[in-house]
């Protein structure tokens, strides 16, 4: 927001906002579960990155706009810059033996772990059942990039259950779709996230399933995936919510 009396804007930008591309108005949306900033470019090049044309922010309190050499462009550099470090610093420090090849690598897999559990003690568990993925050639399968891909980036969540519909969306970002990691993030991950994927937890898990309760129940194969599956879709269908997340 800008402050009254002075010429600085802040932004505040939680853990898990999602960044889109629309190709047609070449706005790029920073959208939070929270509430929304939206940052607009004058245009987007084929390869997705921003021009530093006209500059504006909008959600909050109030809207503001700058040139491309003004504020906003220097808060989203100072972004950049903090979330570069901070990657840096965690890959010089990673566990041995990861199937990450590189700190983006890293990131784009922390984006999509930081969607998948509220629970920060979860983190490190879903991290390893990725990358036990990832190891064995698997389809990654995550909601939340199927989601990134029905939205085109501008919500974390649908009004349904991920359906058959849902799944087929024709998008590199769909793991469903697509082996390995998508092209890019799915949502500005935190600390914790990148840290999880980068010592993830000692498991042999390669399945797991919502409880509906905010966290999850894993499985080693997926005939016993299958059965958590239906003990919580059970579960869920008594309590008249709608059913976990599955993979």
């Amino acid at each position: 927001d800008r402050d009254a009396h002075d010429d600085i804007v802040r932004v505040l930008l939680d853990e898990g906002v999602t960044a889109a591309v629309n190709g047609t108005t070449g706005g790029i949306d920073l959208t939070s579960t929270t509430g929304s900033v939206n940052v607009y470019y004058d245009t987007v090049n084929s390869t997705g990155n921003a021009s530093l044309g006209n500059i504006g922010i909008t959600g909050g309190r109030g809207s503001s706009t700058a040139g491309g050499a003004g504020q906003l462009t220097a808060i989203i550099a100072r972004m950049q810059t903090a979330m570069r470090t901070a990657l840096a610093k965690a890959w010089a420090s990673r566990a041995q033996g990861l199937p990450l090849q590189s700190p983006r690598q890293a990131l784009i897999l922390a984006s999509i772990v930081q969607l998948e559990t509220p629970l920060p003690a979860e983190l490190p568990k879903i991290a390893g059942v990725y990358e036990n993925r990832l190891g064995k050639g698997m389809m990654l399968q995550a909601d939340p990039t199927v989601i990134f891909a029905v939205t085109h980036g501008r919500s974390t969540a649908l009004t349904h259950r991920v359906d058959d519909h849902d799944l087929s969306t024709a998008s590199p970002y769909n793991t469903y779709r697509h082996h390995g990691l998508p092209p890019g993030p799915i949502c500005a991950p935190g600390l914790a996230a990148i840290r999880a994927v980068l010592h993830p937890a000692d498991t042999d898990a390669l399945f797991f399933v919502a409880t509906g309760k905010g966290g999850h129940v894993f499985a080693r194969t997926f005939a016993k995936q299958r059965a958590n599956i239906a003990r919580y879709l059970a579960r869920t269908s008594k309590k008249a919510s709608a059913p976990p997340t599955t993979r």
